[in-house]
């Protein structure tokens, strides 16, 4: 049994080399072995594999900086690590506890660098907003994936209230709020799954996330509401933007993607928040077998 799982796990060495010395060509290549791989990994094959990967994972994604696709691939190779931890295909054969300590304090700096990625690329889609009217495609679609392996961390079992906190302490709380207005230059998708990870956050149980959350209810912090636009303000609907949606000048968008958050925390005190939640935002969750990225073709390398 020892051979045939060191046999299975060997083709994957010299792509962690690769990933250590240059991630911008080794994580695709690491990411397109684990797409390809045959299912059923054995638990000592999942073992001896996902704590060399979260080890590797931080250094990457620092080493990648902000280019969007480098990022993009980093996040669907969390997703799949973090996919080989919580196989539900292997409840009799699962990763255990003290498994789940071996990958130390990794999954919470993968999950700082994707917070300062999120709050960037939510600036950035901002801005480009601003000069042009257009839409952040490349933000857009770069967000999405960080959202997709953010939830995935939220998720790891373990880690996921070190994580909650991490993405909670990096300010992302308040980042997607701003990027669930009207005016923030992401498309409509991109918002989407802003708000089902507001959701996953609540759904944590992370308390100061709550509380932001709680002081936008009453006001107390930065509502969701365009840029000059007053909350009782009937002027009717803004210009098409990019995508051919229409924005809704009185900020009723963000209300809408908001509004399984404002369930969450109503329901809190029943049970029912992470049915509420889950049920709601069902189309965005992570699948088991994240799909391949799709980066714009004239988008930055």
């Amino acid at each position: 049994m020892g051979c045939a799982n060191a046999t299975r796990v060997e083709p994957i060495e010299p792509l962690l080399g690769e990933v250590a010395c240059n991630p911008t060509v080794g994580l695709p290549r690491l990411l397109t072995t684990l797409q390809s791989s045959p299912k059923g990994l054995t638990y000592l094959e999942r073992k001896a594999l996902v704590p060399r990967i979260f080890d590797l994972l931080p250094d990457a994604l620092q080493c990648v900086g902000e280019i969007p696709k480098p990022v993009m691939v980093a996040c669907s190779v969390i997703e799949y690590a973090v996919a080989l931890c919580n196989d539900p295909h292997q409840l009799s054969d699962s990763m255990n506890v003290y498994d789940f300590a071996l990958l130390g304090t990794n999954p919470k700096k993968c999950m700082i660098m994707l917070g300062l990625f999120f709050n960037t690329s939510v600036n950035n889609a901002r801005a480009i907003f601003e000069l042009s009217f257009q839409e952040d495609v490349v933000s857009s679609k770069k967000i999405t994936s960080i959202v997709r392996a953010s939830v995935s961390l939220l998720k790891l079992r373990g880690h996921a209230p070190v994580c909650a906190e991490a993405l909670t302490n990096s300010g992302c709380v308040e980042a997607s709020l701003s990027a669930l207005e009207d005016d923030s230059g992401l498309q409509k998708n991109a918002k989407d799954a802003v708000a089902f990870l507001l959701s996953s956050l609540m759904d944590s149980g992370n308390e100061k996330a709550r509380q932001i959350l709680k002081s936008r209810a009453k006001g107390e912090s930065r509502e969701c509401w365009p840029k000059g636009c007053n909350k009782s303000d009937d002027a009717g609907r803004s210009p098409s933007n990019s995508s051919g949606s229409t924005m809704d000048s009185d900020g009723s968008f963000a209300r809408r993607m908001l509004s399984p958050v404002d369930e969450a925390l109503d329901g809190a005190s029943d049970g029912s928040a992470e049915d509420q939640t889950e049920e709601r935002w069902h189309s965005i969750d992570v699948p088991e077998q994240p799909p391949t990225i799709d980066v714009p073709s004239d988008g930055p390398e």
